[in-house]
């Protein structure tokens, strides 16, 4: 997948799930207006049923002459027209019609206009004088046929909206879960299919520039920062469980009259043929390194000075036998070696370093095709 592909994948799933986002909180913030509103109508109506059968009760008191129940019978109608009014506007439009089995939801505006009649009806009661006929005969239209029908209707009208209400959350519920689905799935796909291929791009191109930065390009082996970085590994190992670890420098003899006489693509496939030779000889847990030009060093954990001059003789060998064919002519390439053992204290391989390479151009001044050691050449 191309970067520009994997680019607008990245792109759309983030407008996705922006979107979903946004969706799921506006469907948030209605699920929780709709519950406060649903909660507001089903108290009030619940509330409504209880002042219409207190005001029944109060208007019977009234009209034994009890004269305490007045006052509260004017203020149980006042609250009564009072919730009537928070009904007609918090319940239009929240509740609808129900199509499944359960108490019939009467119309609510035969049901407002019930209520205000029975709220009227009440309020001109207590304005009556207790022993009037008129007040005796509404006080029965009141407690037989208005306050009863109401009462009925109220109750069923209650019922019904606390099934309507616990279906209608039961799908807020079912389409917010859809949208935390559709987000989840979303998040998914970015990370499967958008994330993961980034981070292995990531970690491929962070691998190729730490491969590039330290291995040579011409030898495959590693360059002078690689090998430095390598042998500090190595050198604090040998140091923890103190076991012997001894280094080499080698260089090619003669290798400028190599590039003057056949040419710099003769001297590179002479430094690639002796990269090869190195790899033959050592061992994989060996450090094989070209520090620059036709200056290699090895670095060999688990090896004391006799067993390191003891390869550094290989190689010198096999390097001396290795004719290194370029196009008709074949060049004889051979190496001066320097050889010593790292000391197991803080500093030993710099010094090792030094004295190896100090010890690599005494061979060179000895006559070259030969092994420093010690003291004495080695050939």
């Amino acid at each position: 997948m191309s970067p520009r592909m994997l680019g607008a994948f990245y792109a759309s799933a983030v407008l996705i799930m922006a979107g979903l986002a946004i969706a799921s909180y506006c469907l948030f913030s209605y699920t929780i207006s709709y519950h406060q509103r649903a909660e507001t109508v089903l108290i009030t109506s619940a509330r409504q049923r209880f002042l219409t059968e207190e005001i029944l009760a109060l208007a019977a008191a009234y009209r034994r002459g009890q004269v305490a129940p007045q006052a509260q019978f004017l203020a149980a109608v006042n609250d009564f027209t009072s919730n009537e009014t928070t009904l007609e506007n918090e319940q239009s439009g929240l509740f609808e019609a129900r199509s499944r089995p359960g108490p019939q939801r009467p119309s609510l505006a035969a049901l407002h206009a019930q209520a205000l009649a029975f709220s009227a009806g009440a309020a001109r009661l207590a304005t009556l004088p207790a022993a009037s006929p008129a007040a005796n005969a509404l006080l029965v239209a009141l407690t037989q046929q208005s306050g009863p029908a109401l009462v009925a209707a109220l109750t069923n009208l209650t019922a019904a909206d606390e099934i309507q209400e616990h279906d209608f959350s039961s799908q807020l519920r079912l389409l917010n879960f859809m949208i935390l689905g559709l987000l989840g799935c979303t998040f998914a796909f970015e990370a499967l299919v958008i994330i993961r291929p980034f981070v292995e791009r990531i970690n491929t191109y962070t691998a190729e520039i730490l491969r590039q930065a330290t291995t040579d390009p011409l030898t495959g082996l590693w360059n002078r920062r690689g090998f430095l970085e390598r042998s500090e590994i190595e050198h604090v190992r040998a140091t923890r469980y103190r076991r012997p670890l001894s280094l080499m420098v080698l260089d090619a003899d003669h290798f400028k009259r190599v590039n003057d006489t056949h040419g710099h693509a003769a001297g590179d496939l002479v430094l690639k043929a002796l990269a090869e030779s190195f790899r033959q000889i050592l061992r994989e847990t060996d450090v094989i390194g070209r520090l620059g030009g036709e200056e290699f060093a090895v670095l060999m954990p688990e090896t004391d000075l006799p067993g390191a001059q003891y390869v550094a003789e290989r190689l010198r060998m096999r390097v001396a036998k290795l004719p290194v064919k370029y196009r008709d002519r074949v060049i004889q390439v051979t190496v001066s070696v320097g050889v010593a053992e790292v000391e197991n204290q803080e500093g030993g391989f710099d010094q090792a370093m030094a004295l190896a390479d100090a010890r690599m151009y005494r061979a060179k001044q000895g006559g070259r095709n030969c092994i420093m050691a010690g003291e004495a050449l080695a050939s």
